[in-house]
């Protein structure tokens, strides 16, 4: 079993130990081995590990400000001394799954609504086609839900009673990407 946080915050240091239930004093006399493994846009896994691996029962990893929202797999092999030879026979023993999050406040700045491709973008009719962009802070990969309606109530703000009737029935969905952008 691997334990350590699985939303590490960035350029933070954090530990990760292994423990055997089976073998809580190491009677096998066993080297723990690791590696780190990015998945990547196809939703494959790319090992990572740098040279020398980092061995021991407890390790510390650092992710940096690039790799938020990014999923990795961290993996401890359980190396043991073959009987007849010098080799080592590894195996995988554990693994957890970690998603680095940013040491900032994830949340959305601004919404913005306009009328792309017009001569002018802030003005629209009921039959144009509107744009809706959120702008985001340490949200990437997140998703954003959108909800329409057509504001009659006097003055600024939304009246629920004079409304409740003109919120259109979808929701529009979109992911942050990286330059914290969601657009519907």
């Amino acid at each position: 079993m691997i334990t350590g946080t699985q939303n590490p915050m960035v350029g933070k240091e954090e530990f990760y130990g292994f423990s055997d239930p089976l073998d809580i004093f190491n009677v096998t006399n066993a080297t723990f081995v690791w590696n780190i493994w990015k998945k990547n846009k196809s939703g494959s896994w790319i090992n990572i590990t740098k040279k020398p691996e980092k061995m021991g029962q407890k390790v510390s990893f650092k992710f940096g400000e690039k790799v938020i929202g990014i999923e990795f797999k961290l993996q401890v092999y359980k190396a043991t001394k073959k009987l007849l030879s010098n080799g080592f026979e590894a195996k995988i023993a554990a693994e957890i799954l970690v998603i680095p999050r940013s040491v900032k406040t994830p949340k959305i700045d601004k919404v913005v609504l306009f009328n792309q491709g017009a001569k002018d973008p802030n003005k629209a009719s009921y039959k144009d086609s509107l744009i809706a962009r959120a702008h985001c802070v340490a949200m990437f990969n997140q998703e954003v839900e959108f909800r329409l309606w057509e504001d009659d109530a006097a003055g600024g703000g939304h009246h629920e009673t004079i409304n409740k009737n003109n919120q259109l029935p979808q929701v529009f969905k979109a992911k942050v990407n990286e330059k914290g952008i969601a657009e519907v």
